[in-house]
């Protein structure tokens, strides 16, 4: 399978299953699973100094969360929240666990 059908494909198809792809607009400002997938590699590159090689899933429903496989085989989760949440709030999110707080 090519870098981009390993990195691409479960963004892209989860994209599909929504008519408007509200929390990426919303986090991304576009539901492109190129552009989506290119800020995950250059967060990955910058904070964690490795490049993703693999999505292993991509779902969003009130925030957007991604696993990776980076190219030294690490495999991390990426959870991205709406720019309208507040840091308390999801500090209050990671004390509780509820999304809702």
């Amino acid at each position: 399978m090519h870098a981009d059908q390993r990195t691409l494909a479960p963004i892209a198809a989860h994209l599909a299953e929504w008519e408007i792809a509200h929390v990426e607009l919303a986090i991304h400002g576009t539901a492109d699973a190129r552009y989506i997938m290119r800020a995950l590699d250059e967060f990955c590159s910058r904070e964690l100094k490795c490049a993703p090689a693999q999505t292993l899933f991509y779902r969003s429903s009130v925030g957007a969360v991604t696993g990776l496989r980076l190219l030294d085989g690490r495999e991390i989760v990426i959870k991205a929240h709406q720019p309208d949440w507040s840091f308390e709030r999801l500090q209050e999110i990671v004390r509780t666990g509820n999304p809702r707080s």
